[in-house]
């Protein structure tokens, strides 16, 4: 079965249906839960907040489950084709600290804010 979020008039309406587009962590950080409608999405370009490098999902992976990204604070699962989990470690920074996840499908772009305060 094939699914298209195509419209006539070449715009896309929201084919990735999440469940949350913004995560707040405290300091302590955690586990969320994000779950989508649409399942066949990639995972984009994504990057921790004013900070390099970029990472970059290799594109035979983007639709690959399971999928994790694990940055030094943080790691991005997609166990399911609808699920996406993101873990943060504590932060003891001193820094509020901010990661963008970005998700395509087709010529619809989405991405989920994860925010997490100082201690």
């Amino acid at each position: 079965m094939f699914t298209s979020c195509e419209k006539s008039d070449g715009l896309w309406d929201d084919c990735i249906k999440l469940s949350a587009k913004s995560v707040d962590f405290n300091a302590n950080g955690g586990d969320f839960t994000v779950t989508s409608k649409g399942t066949f999405w990639l995972l984009g370009t994504s990057k921790p907040y004013q900070a390099a490098p970029l990472f970059d999902v290799p594109v035979e992976n983007r639709t690959t489950t399971p999928y994790q990204i694990t940055g030094e604070w943080y790691t991005i699962n997609r166990p399911q084709e609808k699920i996406l989990t993101i873990h943060i470690d504590p932060n003891t920074t001193g820094k509020k600290r901010i990661i963008y996840v970005n998700l395509e499908m087709g010529d619809y772009f989405d991405n989920i804010t994860v925010n997490q305060a100082e201690k």
